[in-house]
């Protein structure tokens, strides 16, 4: 009796972790930047996000969506459009735990090479992709403010990749 007991726990064991293991490896992992495209029009990104909460702010030439997950973690996604309504600026920022940000950091940049294919270091906590998607080239950033802690994923056109990465700080600038 306590022989077929045992093998009866044994076997139940063995079927939970199976479970286990089939759900975990069936679970989608949210892309970052997934079927979002520089040039989509505003409608296409509201259609894109139906199934989220409405936008918290909503303007013509910007949409922000606040609480959104990412895997394991929740960031505000941003959109911004031109004067043709086409997509030129989307931006996901995450506000890691304290003392998680360089961890975070390194996930995401090696995520996004899987994803992306090989990067460029820009500066110490900046990495860079240069992707084209419907003919149309731009980049991703992911950049780890060490300031505030806050990672920032960033897809852009060119127009956009060259200020952010030539950006000087107000201060800077007063200094010259």
């Amino acid at each position: 009796m306590n022989k077929s007991v045992s093998i009866s726990k044994q076997i139940l064991i063995f079927l939970c972790i199976v479970l286990l293991f089939s759900m975990t490896s069936c679970q989608k992992e949210m892309s970052y930047f997934e079927d979002i495209h520089i040039g989509m029009s505003r409608n296409e990104i509201m259609e894109r996000n139906k199934g989220l909460k409405d936008p918290q702010i909503s303007e013509e030439d910007y949409i922000v969506y606040k609480d959104i997950k990412y895997n394991s973690l929740s960031g505000e996604t941003s959109y911004t459009f031109d004067r043709d309504g086409e997509l030129i600026h989307s931006s996901i920022i995450f506000i890691p735990k304290e003392k998680e940000s360089a961890q975070i950091y390194n996930k995401l940049v090696k995520d996004l090479s899987i994803e992306y294919g090989e990067c460029t270091t820009l500066y110490e906590n900046t990495t860079m992709w240069k992707i084209e998607d419907n003919e149309k080239e731009g980049y991703i950033l992911c950049l780890l403010d060490r300031v505030n802690d806050n990672i920032s994923l960033i897809m852009c056109t060119p127009e956009i990749y060259d200020w952010i990465v030539t950006f000087k700080s107000v201060s800077s600038q007063r200094a010259e």
